[in-house]
Order: C-alpha cells, then structure tokens, then sequence
C-alpha cells in the first residue's frame, strides 16, 4: 500500500499529460451557472477539494455532492462531472442518470464499468483514468484528471504553472526522508488512540480525508472539528468531557494567521482536559501544493499505524457489506 502513494508524482503527471494531450468537450462557459461534482468515498473527496479549490477562484458556485438524490437547481444550465474510480458506484450512476435526464452538461470520469458504459449509451463526454489501484490510493489520478480538465474548458481554478508546480513538490516528497519521518511519526503519535482532527473551514476537506484515511486504513473512528464554527459549539463539549483517555488531536496547520491563532487556541482548550496534540505544519506555496501534501502525509502515517496495529490497510469488510446492500436497493437498469 506504501507503494501507492509513493506513486502520486507520477500518478498526477499521467493525468495531467493525458488530458492535455486528448480531446475535450467543448461548453459554452457563459451558459453554466454553477458547477456539481457526483461522487461517493475515495472518489467523492476529489469534489470537495476542488470546491474548496474554487472557493475564492471562481466566480461560478462549485458544489460535491455525495448522494444518489440531486437538488432540484441542477439543470441545463448546470455542469455535471461525475467521478467513480471503479464506475461502478451505484449512488454515482444513479445521480449522474438523473443529471442527463434534467438535461445538465454531463462528463464521467472513471477507469470503466458502468460509469464509461452509460457515457457510451448516451454520448457523454468521458475521461478514462487509469485502474488497478484502491480509489483512496488513486487521489491525484481523479484530482489532476479534474484540475487539468476545468482549466481546458475555462474554469481555472488552479493555474496550469500551479499544476506543474505541484507535480514536482509532489515528486520531490514521494522521494523524501523527512516526508516519511513525518508519517512515521503521526503514526507513533495516534497509537492506541482516538484521533480528533481539528483545521480551518478552508482546508476542512483535507480533514475529513484524514479522517477517511485513518478510517479505512488504520481501522479506527475519527472525529473532526473545523473552526471558526468550533468556537460556536464544539468548543463548549471540552469544557467536561467524559473519559479521553484514548484521544489525541491532530492539528492541520495551513499556516495562514487567522487560522493559526484560532487552531492555537483549540489546543489550549484541549490541552487543559490532559489531551496530547500533534501539529501537521502543511507545506507548499500554495493552496493546492498544501492540500497535496497534508493528504500524503496522511495516507502514509494511516498506512504505517495499520500495520502497528497489525491490521490491513487495503481489506474494507464494512464497505463490502454496505455495497451489497446498495447494489440490491439501487438497481441499475440504464445501460
């Protein structure tokens, strides 16, 4: 599993190159009104860190969504990318078919099933990335696919230079020794533990991909808490928790002077009930250089307290269970 994610440079060099060098669709920007990621899990995390991306970019609002139900706004005027690594999951083939039927302008993004199956049936534009890997494990083949693709179309979210510029960091870290020790070291840190992770709204995906990781990998719960909305609620349940014995707080420092005054004083709200705190100072000169960082030092400490814990990072029994149960409530029968 290490291995996967030492493979992320050239993961998002492939995309990257790829969508560059193949034809895209061609849309009528000024007749988009809003911009709506589909997607569920290890595919789904891709919408929220482009919407987040977006945030202060991009004049069009960008949404992910991680249903089989769509809002009723979504319309002609909306531009639909639906992501599933395997195209196979259920709730993003039903959400995307219901895309097509209001009309949206619809583009799939998968390494096949049914996902490239109904792009075929119905003509949609779609966007093959490469299989063979675990979908949390495959991240910046579906985020630089999705990065490389807006920017084509118009909707520049992140620079074509930024893109570049964070292959390279990316290759750079996948190769370091003080990348690793970082992981290595959260990992020791979140033994035998419950992890809080605690970040600013602006990088709250990246949390909750923490916390996706540590979930699926390491096989524990992880609870997370973004501020500024911390301070309206959360912060009220530390004032006499029960028992925290088996809790520790990761902290994803953006390093931004705001956030880190506000993720100061969670650690010393924290820190007076006897929690230990570790720091993630996030890396890169730029929003995405430090979202692609954090998720890498992330999934390799989730990967290294795996095996201290001497469980599976790649088994997910659960999901297993849950997608049996999908595939009976979810019949698709469109393609």
């Amino acid at each position: 599993m290490i291995e996967y994610y030492l493979s992320w440079g050239i993961q998002a060099e492939k995309a990257f190159r790829y969508v560059y060098s193949t034809n895209i669709p061609k849309i009528d920007i000024t007749e988009i009104s809003n911009i709506v990621f589909i997607g569920m899990g290890g595919s789904g995390i891709v919408g929220d860190l482009a919407a987040s991306l977006a945030y202060n970019r991009l004049g069009v609002p960008v949404f992910s969504i991680k249903d089989y139900r769509l809002p009723m706004w979504v319309n002609k005027n909306t531009l639909v990318i639906s992501i599933s690594y395997s195209g196979n999951t259920r709730e993003t083939v039903l959400a995307t078919y219901e895309a097509l039927k209001r009309g949206s302008h619809v583009i799939t993004v998968s390494s096949g099933g049914i996902l490239r199956r109904l792009s075929e049936k119905y003509n949609l534009p779609h966007i093959s990335i490469e299989g063979g890997l675990v979908p949390r494990a495959a991240l910046p083949a579906m985020l630089y696919t999705v990065l490389a693709l807006l920017e084509r179309m118009g909707f520049t979210i992140v620079s074509k230079d930024e893109i570049n510029r964070s292959i390279e960091n990316l290759k750079l870290w996948c190769n370091s020794r003080e990348v690793d020790s970082e992981a290595k070291d959260l990992a020791t840190f979140l033994k035998e533990s419950i992890p809080v992770v605690v970040s600013c709204s602006k990088f709250s995906p990246l949390a909750y991909r923490l916390k996706n990781e540590f979930n699926e990998n390491s096989k524990i719960p992880v609870k997370v808490e973004i501020v500024p909305e911390w301070g309206h609620n959360d912060i009220v349940g530390w004032e006499k928790p029960p028992a925290t014995s088996n809790m520790k707080c990761l902290i994803v420092n953006c390093n931004e002077d705001k956030c880190k005054h506000l993720l100061n004083f969670v650690k010393e709200a924290i820190s007076r009930v006897n929690i230990k705190c570790y720091t993630l100072n996030l890396k890169g000169d730029s929003d995405l250089n430090k979202l692609m960082y954090g998720c890498l030092v992330g999934g390799l400490a989730s990967v290294y307290l795996a095996r201290f814990r001497g469980v599976n990072p790649i088994e997910t029994t659960s999901i297993s269970m849950y997608k049996n149960i999908i595939v009976k409530l979810i019949k698709i029968n469109i393609v």
